[in-house]
């Protein structure tokens, strides 16, 4: 973990207006093509879930601010962050798995599938103990979305981003779509960023092409 020297740091005047807001998050829905990487899931009789999850989180990961943090007043940068996912149980309710993320594509399905196992029988509401560390992620496979809006508790200080993935449909061209949401704190990052991910994470999905 890196701590920022703000005084010098590219971000210092924006981040100095947008870090005391009441509601300093902004939050962007878009819907982007997934048809590559739902079929190599059918392909491969793998999960989508995970799959999706996976591309998305790499591309993530190669956009700086996604990596930063505020704790205490410090800006921080992480070198890696894993994934913090809401999971449904067998009775409708759901918790929050700590998946370990791994490059290698099909290591992160195998341990991610095992972990959630061994997750699910957790009888505490675990809140990934507060972690910064992690990207919240969410899966709302039930319906389409054009918006979001977040729970917010003003008095636990978090700048995690949250990522909420919608069902997936079919459009007029055969293209098969899902709509994405990304929450994101402004003190430390502005819809460019966000645009670089969304850029990253089709470039991900397009490398799966082979499989069309």
């Amino acid at each position: 973990m890196q701590i920022i020297d703000i005084k010098n740091w590219k971000r210092r005047d924006q981040y100095q207006f947008f870090k005391s807001y009441d509601l300093p998050f902004f939050n962007i829905c878009t819907t982007i093509d997934v048809s590559p990487i739902l079929r190599y899931s059918k392909e491969k009789k793998i999960s989508f879930f995970l799959l999706n999850m996976h591309v998305f989180h790499t591309a993530l990961l190669s956009v700086n601010e996604f990596l930063y943090r505020i704790i205490n007043d410090d800006v921080v940068k992480f070198e890696h962050l894993d994934i913090g996912c809401t999971i449904l149980r067998d009775d409708e309710s759901f918790f929050f798995a700590h998946l370990k993320y791994y490059k290698e594509l099909n290591k992160f399905i195998l341990e991610s599938k095992q972990t959630i196992e061994e997750q699910k029988n957790q009888t505490q509401f675990d809140f990934n103990n507060q972690r910064s560390d992690l990207i919240y992620y969410s899966t709302l496979p039930w319906f389409t979305f054009t918006s979001i809006q977040h729970a917010q508790n003003n008095e636990f200080k978090s700048t995690v981003p949250k990522v909420v993935f919608g069902k997936y449909t079919k459009n007029i061209e055969g293209e098969w779509q899902i709509p994405i949401s990304v929450e994101v704190h402004h003190a430390i990052a502005d819809g460019l960023h966000v645009g670089k991910l969304i850029e990253a994470y089709e470039r991900g999905i397009e490398s799966f092409t082979q499989y069309l």
